[in-house]
């Protein structure tokens, strides 16, 4: 998908955590007035949907209506969601209907300042995914044969970990819970949440955060994205392991060609265990909240961005490298609290 959005850290990042609510993976990310180059790059990208947001209801109405002409005047054939400032339907809907344009209008992502509304345009972006890529391809055939429901896999992953949290009729749920997906191309991390302020001198600042949040880090994975998880490596800890008999750089290079990999030897498994528990550490410390101190007269009080997931109860892994690990604890460890990192609100005892 690509995300189209205003301002940077408001409707832009709406509109991308919409689509990685619906299980999408977010290819383009692009704020404020789209230039040809940037419709180019949608073009480039092949991408499957675009959501086009922007302002808040009754804000800023112009650049949500500039990119709605960019896109009709552009050859992307992908369906456009709209889920912008509501005083830009009726121009929008004309706009992108007069140019045959496949589109959809939905409530605004961000209908007030740092208020997220992300259901209307993530139930729209899941039909069309049923609608225009699981049946065009095919795939919906599948459910034929298999007797199931065929999902795609991060938004299967995201109402397993929410069934798990919340429960389900008489069955008990395990309340606020972290998950990490270890792939080979990408380290999704999810949070079930609300990831309120723990601490009494600490205050909420910026957009207002999903219950059932997904992030993915598309530079952190085990075969595909194996340089990606080198490059956070700092030059001392590759020699450090190098001491080992341990050539980090060798190793990432083998599994970045040979996707297919599986680890044999007890060298190979120590390795993609150092890798798994970086990619754990790092895509968590990108997920979770963080804390900014601030002097007062009343003393020191934090800004809190993001969620607060010091109190998170359990963190489950899945992935390839997590599941036939020998030790896959020491794995997740490392999406917990950390002393380097005290900033970071990461589960204390999870």
């Amino acid at each position: 998908m690509a995300a189209i959005g205003l301002v940077e850290e408001l409707t832009t990042e709406a509109a991308k955590r919409v689509c990685l609510g619906a299980g999408a993976k977010v290819e383009l990310v692009i704020s404020h007035h789209m230039n040809k180059s940037e419709v180019q790059k949608i073009m480039g990208k092949n991408i499957d949907i675009v959501l086009l947001a922007g302002g808040a209801n009754g804000g800023n109405q112009e650049c949500v209506i500039h990119n709605a002409k960019m896109l009709a005047k552009s050859d992307v054939k992908a369906p456009i969601v709209f889920a912008g400032n509501k005083d830009a339907i009726d121009e929008v809907t004309d706009i992108l209907k007069d140019a045959n344009k496949d589109f959809y209008i939905c409530e605004n992502v961000m209908p007030k300042l740092n208020i997220l509304n992300i259901d209307s345009a993530k139930d729209t972006i899941k039909e069309i995914f049923v609608k225009n890529i699981i049946e065009a391809k095919g795939i919906k055939k599948v459910e034929k044969v298999v007797d199931r429901v065929v999902l795609p896999t991060p938004h299967a992953v995201l109402m397993a970990a929410e069934l798990l949290s919340k429960g389900y009729q008489d069955e008990i749920g395990f309340g606020d819970l972290m998950l990490a997906d270890v792939g080979g191309a990408t380290t999704d991390i999810y949070s079930m949440a609300q990831g309120l302020p723990s601490q009494m001198n600490a205050v909420l600042s910026g957009l207002e955060e999903p219950f059932a949040k997904r992030t993915v880090e598309g530079d952190l994975g085990m075969r595909y994205s194996a340089l990606g998880v080198l490059e956070t490596f700092t030059e001392s800890e590759i020699h450090q392991l190098s001491l080992k008999n341990i050539d980090l750089l060798d190793a990432c290079t083998k599994r970045n060609h040979d996707i297919e990999m599986i680890p044999l030897t007890d060298m190979d498994k120590k390795i993609d265990d150092i890798l798994a528990k970086r990619s754990v550490e790092v895509a968590t410390s990108r997920h979770v909240g963080t804390l900014k101190g601030v002097y007062t007269p009343m003393g020191m009080m934090y800004h809190q961005t993001g969620k607060d997931l010091t109190q998170t109860t359990y963190y489950i892994g899945t992935g390839g490298s997590i599941i036939h690990s020998e030790d896959p604890v020491s794995i997740l460890k490392h999406g917990a609290k950390l002393t380097s990192k005290p900033m970071e609100l990461r589960p204390h005892r999870p």
